[in-house]
Protein backbone atom coordinates (compact mmCIF):
# COMPACT_ATOMS: atom_id res chain seq x y z
CA UNK A 1 0.00 0.00 0.00
CA UNK A 2 3.06 2.25 0.06
CA UNK A 3 2.17 3.45 3.56
CA UNK A 4 4.07 3.29 6.82
CA UNK A 5 0.99 4.16 8.90
CA UNK A 6 0.39 1.54 11.58
CA UNK A 7 3.61 -0.36 10.85
CA UNK A 8 5.43 0.41 14.11
CA UNK A 9 2.68 -1.02 16.36
CA UNK A 10 2.47 -4.17 14.23
CA UNK A 11 6.24 -4.70 14.41
CA UNK A 12 6.14 -4.10 18.18
CA UNK A 13 3.34 -6.66 18.59
CA UNK A 14 5.19 -9.27 16.55
CA UNK A 15 8.39 -8.53 18.49
CA UNK A 16 6.49 -9.03 21.77
CA UNK A 17 5.01 -12.33 20.62
CA UNK A 18 8.34 -13.67 19.37
CA UNK A 19 10.01 -12.66 22.64
CA UNK A 20 7.34 -14.64 24.51
CA UNK A 21 8.26 -17.70 22.43
CA UNK A 22 11.98 -17.11 23.01
CA UNK A 23 11.42 -16.99 26.78
CA UNK A 24 9.07 -19.97 26.88
CA UNK A 25 9.84 -23.64 27.25
CA UNK A 26 7.89 -24.46 24.10
CA UNK A 27 10.18 -26.52 21.93
CA UNK A 28 9.75 -29.43 19.57
CA UNK A 29 10.69 -32.76 21.14
CA UNK A 30 13.54 -33.16 18.66
CA UNK A 31 15.98 -30.48 17.45
CA UNK A 32 15.14 -27.99 20.20
CA UNK A 33 18.45 -26.18 19.69
CA UNK A 34 17.72 -25.69 15.98
CA UNK A 35 14.25 -24.40 16.82
CA UNK A 36 15.58 -21.90 19.35
CA UNK A 37 18.18 -20.74 16.81
CA UNK A 38 15.45 -20.04 14.24
CA UNK A 39 13.23 -18.23 16.75
CA UNK A 40 16.20 -16.16 17.91
CA UNK A 41 16.88 -15.19 14.26
CA UNK A 42 13.31 -13.89 13.97
CA UNK A 43 13.72 -11.96 17.23
CA UNK A 44 17.00 -10.48 16.04
CA UNK A 45 15.55 -9.36 12.71
CA UNK A 46 12.66 -7.71 14.56
CA UNK A 47 15.02 -5.92 16.96
CA UNK A 48 16.86 -4.50 13.96
CA UNK A 49 13.69 -3.53 12.07
CA UNK A 50 13.96 -0.02 10.61
CA UNK A 51 11.01 1.86 9.19
CA UNK A 52 11.98 5.51 8.82
CA UNK A 53 11.47 5.19 5.06
CA UNK A 54 9.48 2.83 2.86
CA UNK A 55 12.70 1.33 1.50
CA UNK A 56 14.07 0.68 5.01
CA UNK A 57 10.79 -0.94 5.99
CA UNK A 58 10.81 -3.18 2.93
CA UNK A 59 14.42 -4.24 3.51
CA UNK A 60 13.62 -5.02 7.16
CA UNK A 61 10.45 -6.86 6.16
CA UNK A 62 12.48 -9.04 3.80
CA UNK A 63 14.82 -10.03 6.63
CA UNK A 64 11.96 -10.83 9.02
CA UNK A 65 10.16 -12.80 6.32
CA UNK A 66 13.27 -14.84 5.54
CA UNK A 67 13.61 -15.78 9.21
CA UNK A 68 9.90 -16.72 9.44
CA UNK A 69 10.06 -18.81 6.27
CA UNK A 70 13.16 -20.60 7.56
CA UNK A 71 11.37 -21.72 10.73
CA UNK A 72 8.29 -22.79 8.73
CA UNK A 73 10.48 -24.86 6.42
CA UNK A 74 12.26 -26.61 9.28
CA UNK A 75 9.30 -26.93 11.64
CA UNK A 76 6.06 -26.94 9.61
CA UNK A 77 3.13 -26.11 11.87
CA UNK A 78 -0.35 -27.57 11.88
CA UNK A 79 -2.40 -25.05 9.90
CA UNK A 80 -6.08 -24.12 9.76
CA UNK A 81 -5.62 -22.68 6.26
CA UNK A 82 -3.07 -22.81 3.46
CA UNK A 83 -0.05 -20.54 3.71
CA UNK A 84 1.90 -19.55 0.61
CA UNK A 85 5.51 -18.48 0.23
CA UNK A 86 5.77 -15.85 -2.47
CA UNK A 87 8.83 -14.48 -4.23
CA UNK A 88 9.54 -11.22 -6.06
CA UNK A 89 12.07 -11.47 -8.91
CA UNK A 90 12.57 -7.68 -9.02
CA UNK A 91 13.50 -6.92 -5.37
CA UNK A 92 17.24 -7.17 -4.70
CA UNK A 93 17.83 -5.15 -1.52
CA UNK A 94 17.01 -7.93 0.95
CA UNK A 95 15.52 -11.42 0.78
CA UNK A 96 12.54 -11.14 -1.56
CA UNK A 97 10.16 -13.76 -0.18
CA UNK A 98 7.14 -13.39 2.06
CA UNK A 99 4.22 -15.45 3.34
CA UNK A 100 0.53 -14.87 2.82
CA UNK A 101 -2.74 -16.80 3.08
CA UNK A 102 -3.85 -16.37 -0.52
CA UNK A 103 -2.18 -17.56 -3.70
CA UNK A 104 -2.90 -14.25 -5.47
CA UNK A 105 0.32 -12.23 -5.41
CA UNK A 106 0.18 -9.17 -3.14
CA UNK A 107 3.78 -7.96 -3.40
CA UNK A 108 4.87 -5.89 -0.36
CA UNK A 109 8.24 -5.00 -1.89
CA UNK A 110 7.14 -3.29 -5.10
CA UNK A 111 4.08 -1.61 -3.63
CA UNK A 112 1.17 -0.31 -5.64
CA UNK A 113 3.19 0.13 -8.84
CA UNK A 114 3.82 -3.63 -9.15
CA UNK A 115 1.63 -5.32 -6.54
CA UNK A 116 1.12 -8.40 -8.73
CA UNK A 117 4.83 -9.01 -9.39
CA UNK A 118 5.93 -12.40 -8.09
CA UNK A 119 5.22 -16.10 -7.93
CA UNK A 120 4.13 -18.75 -5.47
CA UNK A 121 7.26 -20.75 -4.62
CA UNK A 122 5.85 -23.00 -1.90
CA UNK A 123 2.59 -23.96 -0.26
CA UNK A 124 2.17 -25.11 3.30
CA UNK A 125 -1.09 -27.03 3.21
CA UNK A 126 -3.68 -26.86 5.95
CA UNK A 127 -4.16 -29.93 8.08
CA UNK A 128 -7.57 -31.55 7.76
Amino acid sequence: QDKLDGLAPQVALLRERIQAIVKSDVNPAERADDYKKHISAIASSLEQFKSATMEEARVSFGKVSAALIAVLNEFPPSLDENVYVMSCPMWEKSPAEWIQITDAVLNPFMGTKMSGCGDVVKKFAMQK
